[in-house]
């Protein structure tokens, strides 16, 4: 391999001389990212910024929920390796989805989300309307008046916030 560098020659003859010899640290190497991106989500810097950070973290917590609503009323036993592997999948295919969100937030020019946040979004759609679909008798006792006063309250107080905040 001419002009490949040395990390790539060193490994390409490591694995055609002698398989036995591959390294756990040369795997390693070969599985990481040729570069780190740092993220700097800077959330408070402006009120679209703070918006979609909240975003990704109510999708989060959705995405949580319906990891345990699903196993109730779809009835997956405990031991049942489904629930796990979902959330393996979710892990793999959270991490590109939440660059390319990451990405449409920070440049100013970016116009549209990439395919891996479509198919993000689209898998939360579906796991959610399973879960409203399928658990309408998941639980039949009505929300305490306290609960949704609370939530109220809550909502009032974050929309205050960022009003004062970023001058809405």
């Amino acid at each position: 391999m001419v002009g490949t560098g040395a990390r790539v020659g060193a490994t390409s003859g490591r694995l055609a001389g002698n398989k036995g010899s591959l390294s756990i640290a040369g795997l390693v190497r070969q599985l990481t990212p040729l570069q780190w991106v740092r993220y700097e989500w800077r959330m408070f810097s402006s009120w679209r910024r703070f918006v979609a950070v909240l975003g990704v973290l109510l999708t989060i917590e959705v995405v949580e929920i319906n990891a345990f609503t699903m196993k109730h009323v779809l009835w997956v036993p405990p031991e049942c390796p489904i629930n796990p592997g979902r959330l393996v999948l979710w892990f793999f295919l959270a991490q590109p989805a939440l660059h390319e969100w990451y990405l449409y937030i920070v440049d100013e020019e970016a116009n549209r989300v990439g395919q891996n946040l479509w198919l993000a979004t689209a898998v939360v759609i579906a796991e959610t309307a399973v879960s409203v679909k399928f658990g309408t008798n998941f639980n039949d006792a009505p929300v305490p008046q306290v609960v949704w006063v609370a939530w109220g309250v809550a909502l009032c107080a974050l929309v205050l916030w960022l009003v004062l905040r970023f001058g809405l």
